[in-house]
C-alpha cells in the first residue's frame, strides 16, 4: 500500500517470530576443469572411473538438494505445528497479536502494534492500513 508521501507499506499481523530457510549450501559459481583430462590418464577401468564419476556425482546431488530438502521440509512441520500452538496460545491465553507496519523508506520505518484477539487484530491491520492510506502515519497522531 502506498502513503501520500510516496513511500510504500506493508501492515500484516505476525503468526510466526522466525521463518523457515533453506539450510543447503549453494552450488559453487565456477568449476576449474583446466586438468581434468589428466585425471583420466591415470585410470585403468573405465568402468570403474565412469562409477567413481557418477558415485560423485550422485554424493553432491544429495548433499546440495535432497538433504537440505527433507530438512526444509521437516522445519515447515515443526513450523507449522508452533504456528498451530501459537494461535491456540494467543487465543486460550488471551495473548496479543502483533500488527506490524513496515516500510523500506527512506526512511526505513518498523511499527508493532499489540492487539488482543483475532479478529481484532485483522480489523487492527484494515484500519492502520487505511490510516496509512489517508495520513502517511501508521499510528493515530
Amino acid at each position: 500500500m502506498e502513503s501520500p508521501d510516496g513511500r510504500t507499506w506493508r501492515v500484516a499481523r505476525v503468526w510466526l517470530s522466525r521463518r523457515p530457510r533453506w539450510r543447503g549450501r549453494d552450488l559453487p559459481k565456477s568449476l576449474n576443469l583446466d586438468n581434468a583430462g589428466d585425471l583420466a590418464e591415470g585410470c585403468v577401468d573405465l568402468e570403474a572411473f565412469l562409477f567413481a564419476v557418477i558415485a560423485i556425482v550422485v554424493a553432491v546431488l544429495l548433499w546440495y538438494t535432497v538433504l537440505p530438502a527433507l530438512l526444509l521440509g521437516f522445519e515447515v512441520l515443526v513450523t507449522l505445528l508452533f504456528a498451530a500452538g501459537a494461535v491456540l496460545g494467543h487465543e486460550v491465553l488471551r495473548r496479543p497479536w502483533k500488527v506490524t507496519a513496515t516500510t523500506e523508506g527512506p526512511p526505513p520505518e518498523r511499527v508493532e502494534i499489540p492487539v488482543v484477539g483475532w479478529r481484532a487484530s485483522g480489523a487492527h491491520v484494515q484500519q492502520v492500513a487505511w490510516r496509512i492510506a489517508e495520513t502517511g502515519d501508521p499510528l493515530p497522531r
